[in-house]
């Protein structure tokens, strides 16, 4: 019994010096817990205030938490100090662990992230999609379009501007869901800070442009439409209330160049009145509305028609066939394909002229909605001017107004277009004398 005792108490004695450390372990052992210490500092300020780590010091962690694993394995298992700092490393780990899983599920969702905005980007209809956008960031810079004085409703009906106007007024319903759809569609991917780069980083640089510059003008164009849709009609009495009087006053003092001068008072007020009620017609508020404008519209020109036929004898008389402007070195073949398209429609009408009334084409590009094809669709299109001068019995000839349009999506192939004829014939404006035609 007493040799057992005194084996007991040498092995304790023994197990006691084991665990003790010599003056180098120690010193390694205090500065592998200032290095955990650190490590609990710097993860505490790299992941504060919603601070993220970056994949960068994720590497360095890992790293230095290895170098102080082996430096923790070469001390004393069984020393109850080393074990404190084994605990210790253990505790941070378990915390480290959760942090870095945290960085790697948020690695991975922004490369998801980015991954989608760069399909999202490159996609086969994000080249339709930036080139409505565009287009419609186009549309939206033109408010002055809507202003009621605008000059171009002074101009002939069929020109480019007022065509265009009726188009985007065709299709404002569609542009405005349109335009929001883009934007939630791309919303996302244009705020994004992640750097897409290539091809998508270029794409995306072109939507956040048009993006940002349509958020800019959409409000004020949206406003100038609503505006307009209210007030156009109004206007149209106020320019039939002017019309009545410059054609009065006109007759009176048997001015009948007042009907003839070429972008004259008399008429501007005409087409301003034909051109307000074309391209208010989309934005009617209902059918009836619509149709109402419409009449009245007719009524108004058709009581200046009917005050400029007290004149029609000075008019016609003094009336002259437009000049010719036209300048292209194709105006042979032009005139020829204008010939030959009239005498298909108008058979029975002798042809005396064909005169164009610009110097060249004019060129309008956009996107606008085609109610017919319920779609919106790229227009590159050029117009030009025409009068088609026929004989009227024997003393007199009519000069019919036509717009000729080349089609450069159809292989610029030519197309031409008339108004359409007043049910009591060509108003004295655009007759004239056939001795006087040259």
């Amino acid at each position: 019994m007493r040799m057992f005792l005194v084996v007991a108490l040498l092995f304790a004695s023994s197990s006691a010096f084991a665990a003790e450390l010599d003056k180098k372990q120690a010193g390694l052992l205090t500065r592998v817990e200032f290095q955990i210490t650190a490590f609990e500092q710097q993860l505490a300020r790299a992941t504060d205030n919603g601070r993220s780590l970056t994949a960068r010091l994720v590497e360095d962690f890992e790293r230095k938490i290895a170098k102080q694993d082996e430096a923790l394995a070469t001390l004393p298992a069984d020393s109850e100090e080393v074990k404190k700092v084994v605990a210790h490393m253990t505790a941070f780990k378990a915390t480290w662990a959760a942090k870095a899983a945290a960085f790697q599920s948020a690695t991975q969702a922004a490369g998801d992230e980015k991954a989608g905005f760069i399909a999202l980007f490159t996609s086969p209809e994000s080249a339709a999609d930036i080139e409505t956008l565009t287009q419609l960031e186009e549309m939206f810079k033109h408010v002055s379009m809507y202003d009621l004085s605008n000059y171009h409703f002074a101009r002939w009906p069929t020109h480019s501007t007022n065509v265009e106007q009726r188009g985007w007024n065709e299709g404002w319903a569609e542009s405005q869901k349109k335009y929001a759809a883009l934007r939630t569609k791309y919303e996302a991917g244009a705020a994004t800070k992640t750097v897409l780069g290539g091809q998508a980083g270029m794409l995306q640089a072109k939507f956040i442009i048009s993006l940002r510059g349509s958020e800019r003008g959409f409000a004020p164009f949206k406003a100038a439409v609503e505006a307009f849709a209210k007030e156009a009609p109004g206007q149209i009495e106020k320019d039939g209330a002017t019309l009545k009087a410059e054609t009065e006053k006109a007759v009176a003092g048997k001015d009948f160049d007042a009907f003839l001068r070429n972008e004259g008072t008399i008429e501007g007020l005409r087409y301003r009145i034909t051109n307000l009620a074309a391209v208010w017609a989309p934005l009617a508020p209902s059918d009836e509305a619509r149709s109402k404008v419409e009449a009245r519209s007719k009524a108004i020109l058709a009581e200046a028609d009917a005050t400029m036929e007290k004149l029609a004898e000075l008019i016609i008389k003094e009336n002259r066939a437009p000049k010719q402007q036209y300048t292209g070195d194709d105006r042979a073949k032009l005139e020829s394909y204008v010939r030959g398209m009239w005498a298909k429609h108008f058979p029975a009408e002798s042809i005396l002229g064909v005169r164009f009334g610009a110097a060249a084409f004019e060129r309008q590009t956009s996107w606008i909605y085609v109610p017919s094809a319920r779609a919106f669709m790229k227009v590159d299109r050029s117009t030009l001017p025409v009068w088609v001068v026929v004989k009227d019995g024997a003393k007199q000839a009519i000069m019919w107004f036509s717009v000729l349009t080349r089609q450069h999506m159809k292989g610029d192939e030519l197309e031409m277009n008339w108004i359409d004829r007043p049910s009591r014939g060509a108003s004295p404006d655009h007759r004239m004398l056939l001795a006087n035609f040259k």
